[in-house]
């Protein structure tokens, strides 16, 4: 899961990204953080019971 730097790191690097002034690095950085964002944003999808039919 992203802490809360990683979070507010991940989305400077997102707005960098999207006005096109990100480095080369920046955007290695970002696809990093993007990968972490996605493996929580999944592992909160199955661990959510409203998501997986459970009640």
């Amino acid at each position: 899961m992203m802490n809360k730097e990683e979070l507010e790191r991940f989305n400077e690097l997102s707005q960098k990204a999207l006005k096109d002034i990100a480095t080369e690095n920046e955007l290695l950085e970002y696809k990093q953080l993007l990968l972490i964002w996605n493996d929580s944003i999944e592992f909160n999808f199955h661990r959510d019971p409203k998501r997986s039919g459970s009640k």
